[in-house]
């Protein structure tokens, strides 16, 4: 009696079927992976931006300027007998 080849290759095709499976499979997960790693960068940047941004907002406040240059840079405060004034005609010369 001769086999008939519908069986083997129905047997091979539902293994490649299943291997397709197992590595679309594997595919998923590493992708899952690799969204999740993203989304937990994305969120740390998120909190180092808004760090920044509320230590940009106390770096331009008046107050602390003043009180670094007074402090870091010594500087005094300016009176107006030391300001000098300048002529536009001298400068041209």
């Amino acid at each position: 009696m001769k086999r008939s080849p519908i069986i083997p290759l129905f047997i091979g095709v539902h293994l490649l079927c299943m291997v397709l499976q197992i590595y679309k499979h594997s595919l998923f997960v590493q992708a899952s992976y690799t969204k999740q790693k993203y989304e937990i960068d994305r969120e740390s940047l998120v909190q180092e931006r808004q760090r920044l941004t509320q230590e940009l907002q106390v770096l331009k406040n008046r107050n602390s300027i003043k009180q670094y240059a007074q402090t870091k840079l010594q500087m005094d405060t300016l009176r107006l007998k030391q300001i000098k004034r300048l002529n536009d005609h001298e400068e041209k010369l």
